[in-house]
């Protein structure tokens, strides 16, 4: 019987904590299930993406493959069982009744669906606001779909330049995509005066949150509670924790080269692939008690970190009205 492909992507949500080291949680209750709306209800499809509030897309792996570099790798990895251990995404294997494998993503639906209906067969996805379509554009640049991304980013510019410039600005200067700017190039000069305006307090702003972690919530991170590892002088307070405290000098170097990296380039992209970790993982791993744990923490944190780099982005662009 087929298994099911856990893909364990970064999310846009609030923070999310390591559960106390606990094990995996319950299966999926099938009662919570519902399915899709067509043309994703097909029970003659051969593999189903599920969400994170529990809806089923059936859908093709030929065409999710096609669009999708991390869809193709991965289908050709779980092809035999000593293929998905060498996988660089999560691989779970609980069985399903249909034999169907399941996908679980961290998206919602409401981000899923606008996302294969882009190239799915038509009617397209019609979207209102730029709050529908950037998560959307998020999860395509995630799941590589270079593609699909060009698609949506000449949604972004031509549905929404008019109304919205500095958002679509500060999209594309997370991005570092000049296809963005040269849209903007009519602005007037009261226009561009905000737009460096924006840029300025959104350095500031991240600036001042890295240099503490006000904006982790606190648990059960090993970075904070090995006992082996924990050190120096350099304290950090998070989100609900009483009181300032070391964290391991693997984390504080690592943090250090977060920082450096983001005020060369304050996106999101600049921190972006597993490479980036790379020397706080091999530090870690020397620890006989971060390394049962370390991979996995370290892919939270960094989920984390992005998601506070978005919700920057959005509150600095929030202040600042931009005149068309």
């Amino acid at each position: 019987m087929a298994q099911p492909v856990s893909a364990s992507l970064q999310p846009h949500a609030e923070t999310v904590i390591p559960p106390q080291l606990a094990a995996d949680g319950p299966e999926d209750d099938p009662a919570a299930l519902r399915t899709a709306p067509p043309p994703f209800d097909k029970a003659s499809t051969d593999v189903i993406i599920r969400t994170a509030d529990h809806v089923d897309f059936h859908v093709w792996k030929c065409l999710l493959g096609e669009v999708s570099q991390v869809y193709a790798d991965m289908f050709q990895l779980n092809t035999s069982a000593s293929a998905a251990e060498a996988s660089p995404l999560p691989i779970s294997h609980t069985e399903r009744g249909d034999g169907k494998p399941v996908v679980h993503v961290t998206e919602t639906s409401a981000v899923i669906e606008p996302l294969l209906r882009t190239f799915y067969p038509p009617p397209n996805f019609t979207f209102s606001t730029i709050d529908e379509l950037r998560p959307v554009i998020a999860a395509a640049d995630k799941y590589c779909m270079d593609g699909v991304l060009q698609v949506l980013k000449h949604r972004l510019l031509s549905s929404f330049v008019s109304e919205e410039p500095l958002r679509v600005y500060a999209i594309g200067d997370d991005d570092d995509d000049d296809e963005y700017f040269v849209e903007l190039d009519t602005l007037s000069a009261n226009a561009y005066r905000r737009l460096l305006s924006y840029r300025r307090r959104y350095r500031k702003q991240l600036k001042k949150a890295l240099q503490d972690l006000a904006w982790l919530a606190d648990g059960a991170w090993t970075f904070m509670h090995c006992s082996s590892c924990v050190g120096g002088t350099t304290t950090y307070s998070l989100r609900g924790s009483a009181s300032p405290r070391p964290a391991a000098l693997w984390f504080t170097s690592h943090y250090q080269r977060i920082g450096d990296k983001l005020k060369a380039w304050p996106s999101r992209k600049a921190i972006e692939g597993s490479l980036f970790c790379e020397q706080a993982l091999k530090e870690a791993s020397r620890c006989v008690v971060c390394r049962e744990v370390v991979h996995e923490h370290m892919r939270l944190f960094m989920q984390n970190l992005r998601v506070e780099i978005d919700r920057l982005i959005e509150e600095v662009a929030a202040t600042i009205n931009i005149p068309t």
